[in-house]
């Protein structure tokens, strides 16, 4: 089993928003730990929590059920939650179970410290098509080829 680690770290000043970068394998076998690890991160209280999943891999359903699970903990208690950077296979889990109309996905970190170009609709990878009853992408995650995951979330060669 490979491990999995969330790393955080404030953004600016104290009370400023944490960053907590989900590291390593997302799948079954760690979807409780990643709980765990999430529970920690909404101990600390940050008005927004950015979740930066460029360096996650193998992310499960279960995993994506823990993120919708912490998102409907940190709306309950007044926190917001973005999604940065997903790596190619988070991505692709978010869009299979059309989790982007309820996480706020941003293509990259500092859109979601920004605030910038959230998807407010479905995203799409190449090749994909919109559900139907669906509206238009908007947001920077490209709906082309261009999507490519950050190089530390590529698999070795």
């Amino acid at each position: 089993m490979r491990g999995l680690d969330v790393r955080t770290e404030r953004y600016g000043s104290a009370d400023g928003p944490l960053i907590a970068r989900v590291i390593g394998d997302a799948g079954v076998a760690n979807a409780d730990r990643l709980a765990a690890l999430l529970r920690d991160v909404l101990a600390i209280k940050p008005r927004l929590i950015v979740l930066d999943l460029s360096e996650t891999t193998g992310v499960g359903s279960m995993a994506l059920g823990v993120l919708v699970q912490f998102n409907k903990i940190c709306k309950r208690d007044g926190l917001r939650v973005r999604i940065a950077a997903p790596s190619q296979s988070a991505l692709q889990g978010i869009l299979l179970a059309r989790l982007d109309s309820v996480l706020d996905v941003y293509a990259t970190l500092d859109d979601a410290m920004e605030g910038e170009g959230a998807c407010n609709g479905p995203v799409r990878m190449a090749g994909a098509k919109p559900a139907s009853g669906t509206g238009s992408v908007s947001g920077a995650i490209p709906t082309s080829g261009e999507w490519q995951p950050p190089p530390s979330a590529r698999p070795a060669r």
